[in-house]
């Protein structure tokens, strides 16, 4: 869990795929771009505006970033568990998620 003001959190999560991006790339130097996969636990309420009206938020930042970007079901299961699985695919060359 990260916590803090949103430009801390932002640049916490910055060090983090930093910090993962190069033990990847010391693990297998001959694969030019190592594929990672990051979960984010969102709160539902977020969820629908990473969605938005006719998922086309949710296509630009997958056609801007070029990860796959994959929202878990609302699971009602559970009460009072009001958060989803936010699942983030692809490489982290560039940062491209900073910078877009």
């Amino acid at each position: 869990m990260v916590s803090g003001g949103i430009n801390e959190i932002l640049r916490a999560v910055e060090f983090i795929l930093s910090k993962l991006l190069s033990e990847l790339q010391s693990e297998d130097e001959n694969d030019v771009e190592p594929k990672t996969k990051v979960r984010l636990i969102v709160p539902n309420g977020s969820c629908g505006g990473i969605i938005c009206k006719g998922c086309a938020t949710i296509r630009s930042f997958i056609e801007k970033s070029q990860a796959g970007i994959k929202i878990s079901p609302q699971d009602n299961n559970y009460y009072g568990l009001n958060d989803r699985l936010v699942t983030l695919t692809g490489t982290l060359d560039d940062n491209k998620c900073f910078n877009t």
